[in-house]
């Protein structure tokens, strides 16, 4: 990766990382460009299920669902802690 004089050069391991990414990927996220970005995101990758995500008992899952903006759509937001620390504290 060249040098640029405007920026901090990076230690070679995240630099590395960084110019594995396409152009897209190293966009900024503006207001005008969130939304697409969000649809590629949701459409590259499959999302697991709360099943998926209890990992076999490991984790306890929660879905909550929240109001989402005026005339928006219901926001559904997931919480997934360590089966088993009833009693210990963690945070909140």
């Amino acid at each position: 990766m060249p040098y640029d004089s405007c920026h901090t050069p990076l230690d070679p391991e995240p630099a590395v990382a960084l110019a594995a990414l396409d152009a897209w990927s190293r966009e900024p996220v503006t207001p005008d460009n969130l939304a697409a970005r969000q649809e590629r995101d949701a459409t590259s990758r499959p999302r697991p299920t709360a099943g998926e995500l209890r990992a076999g008992g490991r984790f306890e899952v929660t879905e909550l669902q929240v109001p989402g903006p005026p005339d928006g759509p219901v926001v559904t937001l997931v919480s997934a802690r360590p089966s088993g620390l009833a009693g210990r504290p963690r945070p909140s």
